[in-house]
């Protein structure tokens, strides 16, 4: 005869909502319990297994690949769906038969327990990790800006890249590599990884600022004029004034004298140093001296 614990089982819909919150590896565990209370331990400990693997490619997928939103948002549902469907083809009638035997379904709240549990390791999981790599990222960045500021910049985008490799979701990385780029005259590979840094950070203003430089050089005017008002609206207080006056450059090429002169005033108001070239030519086209 059973006791307590060994008569209450766990159904399809249970193990996909314990994976929902726990992702696989919660789901994994319900099944497995299900199989261990009809003495199938073989079973058991293949479902842990798979669970456990499946869970450890996720978290592998969240720390070291940079994945979008939508499919981040995805993966509580996945998890959902094929483990219930899993569930429902592996353990066949053992809940069925087990439930019409006397046995009891377990507790709702018990489940969600379980999942919240999962979801609270693999949190605690995701954070180490981070942490573990971050760090490093952050050293090798260190020794780009170095080499960059040396003006060694083929050694400053080795360093840049490492950083990169270590931490896919380094922003910082990607701008700062994009610099040296384009130190080096290289446009399309800076302007990339301006582009990167952007959709990493949609907020980093420095690349924004950064890619609109890219695109005067490229002769694009529109574009950089529309990423230097994005740097401004950002309000960054280490480049909203060089954004500014970046703007105010590209609106002296595009012969806008008023815009190119109102922003003029605003990097001055912020006490930035404006290049005197760009002032002197300023004058001279618009005709007046502010």
């Amino acid at each position: 005869m059973r006791n307590k614990e060994n008569n209450i089982f766990f159904s399809s819909e249970q193990v996909g909502i314990a994976a929902f919150f726990g992702s696989l590896i919660a789901g994994a565990i319900l099944l497995a319990s299900n199989y261990k209370k009809v003495n199938n331990f073989v079973a058991a400990r293949i479902v842990l297994i798979c669970g456990g693997v499946f869970t450890l490619c996720i978290i592998t997928m969240i720390v070291l690949i940079h994945i979008g939103s939508l499919f981040g948002i995805s993966i509580p549902i996945v998890s959902y769906v094929l483990s219930k469907q899993l569930a429902k083809y592996f353990q066949g009638n053992i809940y069925d038969e087990n439930i019409k035997s006397g046995g009891k379904t377990a507790s709702d709240w018990k489940v969600i327990g379980i999942g919240l549990l999962w979801c609270g390791i693999i949190l605690v999981l995701l954070i180490f990790l981070t942490l573990l790599l971050s760090p490093k990222s952050v050293h090798y960045n260190n020794l780009g800006l170095a080499y960059a500021k040396q003006g060694n910049f083929t050694e400053a985008i080795l360093d840049f890249t490492k950083a990169i490799e270590i931490n896919p979701n380094d922003a910082a990385a990607y701008n700062n590599r994009g610099n040296s780029y384009d130190k080096q005259g290289n446009l399309i590979q800076s302007m990339s990884d301006f582009t990167k840094a952007i959709e990493i950070n949609p907020k980093y203003a420095e690349a924004y600022n950064n890619r609109g430089t890219a695109y005067i050089k490229q002769g694009n005017l529109t574009k950089a004029i529309t990423d230097y008002t994005r740097a401004i609206e950002i309000n960054s207080n280490d480049v909203i004034a060089s954004a500014y006056s970046n703007r105010a450059a590209a609106y002296y090429i595009e012969k806008e004298y008023d815009n190119a002169w109102a922003d003029v005033h605003k990097a001055e108001g912020l006490g930035y140093q404006l290049n005197p070239k760009l002032l002197e030519a300023l004058k001279s086209s618009s005709g007046r001296d502010q």
